[in-house]
């Protein structure tokens, strides 16, 4: 039996609780039940029917998150820090982001983010957002943050969130 224990794969979950399972060497794809996996941090060890070993990693997140880069601005709620911004990653219901210098900002602020889509008619997003972690760098900080009307529908980024 060939291995890797070096390769890891991520494994998208359903609503059903399905995930498709491609292996690295071959292509070849099986869907798979992972509701007796739900909530588990561990790597899963995976065989594939042509005899290579390697490790998924389950991806249970409720919305698609789009990997970017984009700049941006925010600013900080009841005060005048505010800062540049370099968006990279959305999702329906929140944002990560990297400032280009350090801030004063921690886990439960409330900050305005504004930046523009990099789709065809360039749409702009203003949204407020409370963060949910912030982590300083020498460069900077890098902020996940979910936003505050998480239940409101915003079909610019439905549109622009649509897995290819």
């Amino acid at each position: 039996m060939a291995s890797n224990a070096g390769t890891y794969v991520k494994l998208y979950v359903n609503v059903e609780d399905h995930a498709s399972i491609t292996c690295p060497k071959c292509n070849d794809v099986k869907v798979a039940n992972v509701k007796r996996y739900h909530g588990s941090r561990k790597p899963l060890k995976i065989q594939c029917r042509c005899g290579w070993i390697f490790h998924g990693i389950l991806e249970t997140r409720k919305f698609y998150r789009k990997y970017v880069k984009f700049p941006g601005s925010y600013t900080k709620a009841g005060s005048r820090n505010d800062g540049l911004m370099v968006v990279e990653n959305l999702s329906m219901s929140g944002i990560g982001f990297r400032t280009r210098v350090q801030q004063p900002i921690q886990a439960g602020d409330i900050l305005t983010a504004k930046f523009g889509l990099d789709n065809k008619p360039r749409t702009e997003i203003a949204k407020d957002i409370v963060v949910k972690i912030a982590i300083r760098q020498i460069t900077g900080s890098l902020i996940g943050a979910e936003f505050c009307d998480i239940n409101a529908f915003c079909k610019e980024l439905a549109g622009y969130l649509r897995p290819n």
